[in-house]
């Protein structure tokens, strides 16, 4: 059986949407509604029950899903192990994802061979496979929004830094000459704000912060791409959010100005598996160091 097939059922089983399935697996929505249409012609039954506006899964889904879930985690924890064996485990790997915030992790992972005289492999990969194999144990220790880490016992999370927000707007705009800009001061406007940058957690804690100054939250906008953000602000729609350390800038003649609300930000962090080779657990304080701040 194809495991990318199955994969693609889960996404959308557990999501009930398409888009976010195929967002999740990086592929194409036509790619998870290909794979679910030859699952279903597989087994012989549907999986879910389609409609123009919501997706729920049929009976069988919901048997297949818990039988689905049982042999994919089986199947990846077997296939941790047989690489486990195939590879050794001497070396030390280290993995991160494919974002501005690292592009100095090739210095930190130059200083870790040099003090602790460890072999070291390295991989920049898209952020849920990276959090796959971290799970299969593929992987020893990664870098990431700590958002997306679930705590464990053989897990440890070491806080690295935050990041906050910047309000893009046009310049125009009386606010654009603010040397920082207050939720409450955005009261009467709508909020685009892209769905990949932030994460759900910073999404969540943005929302309660529009809410405490009374802002409704209803007009905090989420779009797909950070383009559609500077698009809806050129077009005089309303404002933007963005991460502060990522490339969105003063595009396109629009200006960038900090959010002044510190509740509302993105932490980064590393982790590591407890029965990882040498040098651990001295590696988190390291990264630590080298970053020079923590959350």
């Amino acid at each position: 059986m194809d495991f990318r097939k199955i994969r693609s059922f889960l996404a959308v089983a557990e999501g009930l949407s398409y888009s976010r399935a195929a967002r999740e697996l990086y592929v194409s929505q036509s790619s998870v509604t290909q794979h679910i249409k030859a699952l279903e012609e597989e087994l012989g039954f549907p999986l879910l029950d389609r409609s123009r506006v919501s997706v729920a899964l049929t009976r069988e889904g919901e048997i297949m899903l818990r039988t689905f879930r049982t042999m994919l985690a089986q199947y990846e924890t077997g296939l941790g192990e047989a690489r486990k064996a195939q590879l050794g485990r001497e070396a030390l790997t280290v993995a991160w994802p494919c974002s501005p915030y690292w592009m100095n992790m090739p210095e930190l992972i130059r200083r870790i061979r040099q003090k602790y005289q460890v072999t070291v492999r390295t991989k920049v990969s898209k952020s849920n496979e990276m959090l796959r194999e971290f799970r299969r144990g593929d992987v020893d220790l990664i870098f990431c929004n700590q958002g997306r880490l679930v705590p464990e016992e053989s897990v440890l999370i070491t806080p690295l830094f935050h990041v906050g927000f910047h309000v893009i707007l046009r310049p125009e705009r009386p606010l654009s000459s603010a040397k920082a800009i207050r939720p409450d001061e955005l009261i009467d406007e709508d909020v685009f704000c892209a769905e990949g940058s932030p994460g759900d957690s910073c999404l969540a804690r943005l929302n309660d912060a529009i809410r405490a100054c009374g802002i409704d939250a209803s007009r905090l906008i989420t779009v797909p791409h950070r383009e559609d953000v500077l698009s809806a602000v050129a077009t005089g729609q309303g404002v933007g959010l963005a991460p502060a350390d990522l490339p969105f800038g003063e595009e396109g003649g629009l200006k960038t100005v900090p959010f002044d609300a510190p509740e509302v930000y993105i932490p980064y962090a590393c982790a590591v598996r407890a029965q990882a080779p040498a040098p651990i657990p001295a590696l988190p304080g390291e990264a630590v160091r080298f970053f020079g701040k923590s959350a």
